[in-house]
């Protein structure tokens, strides 16, 4: 399945805004993206297009949010390193003279469950959800 979801993409973005010339004519052209991009040019631009649109796409958010849709045992321990991380940067705001969000004060351990609760529930869940719908 994931070798049919990566042939299917690359599919969609092979030549992806393809100015209907090639490299040689960018580079002797000396075109806006031969500036850019000196090998390889329209290869280079279609790889970055792609990438602008992936940022875009409801799949790169999907990967991001991936820990929440591992086994539970992984979750868990996925959600201390975050937490750690979200408490650190608590740390340095405090250190700062700045008061950190309740979710990045590890003095108010208490709020990671509604925290997590409130991910799930209104980032994770809809986002799967439209995801599924996009690709089932």
């Amino acid at each position: 399945m994931l070798q049919c979801l990566a042939l299917y993409i690359g599919a969609l973005c092979h030549d992806l805004d393809h100015r209907g010339k090639n490299n040689k004519f960018m580079l002797d052209t000396e075109s806006p993206l031969a500036a850019i991009y000196s090998t390889s040019t329209m290869e280079h631009h279609h790889f970055n297009q792609t990438v602008t649109i992936l940022q875009q796409a409801i799949a790169m958010t999907a990967s991001d949010l991936s820990a929440s849709s591992k086994p539970w045992d992984i979750q868990v321990e996925t959600v201390k390193v975050i937490f750690e991380e979200f408490y650190q940067q608590g740390d340095a705001e405090r250190a700062a003279g700045r008061i950190p969000i309740p979710m990045m004060d590890r003095n108010q351990p208490d709020q990671q469950p509604s925290s997590q609760v409130g991910f799930l529930t209104g980032i994770c869940v809809p986002c799967y959800t439209l995801l599924d719908s996009l690709i089932p």
